[in-house]
């Protein structure tokens, strides 16, 4: 995915913190 590619090397800082919440919402789900 060349769209993902080009958000992430945009703003590096944004996709951070998006990674960040999906693995805490996910330890509480499992």
């Amino acid at each position: 995915s060349p769209s993902m590619e080009a958000l992430t090397l945009h703003s590096p800082t944004q996709y951070q913190p998006d990674v960040l919440p999906s693995t805490l919402d996910e330890e509480p789900k499992v």
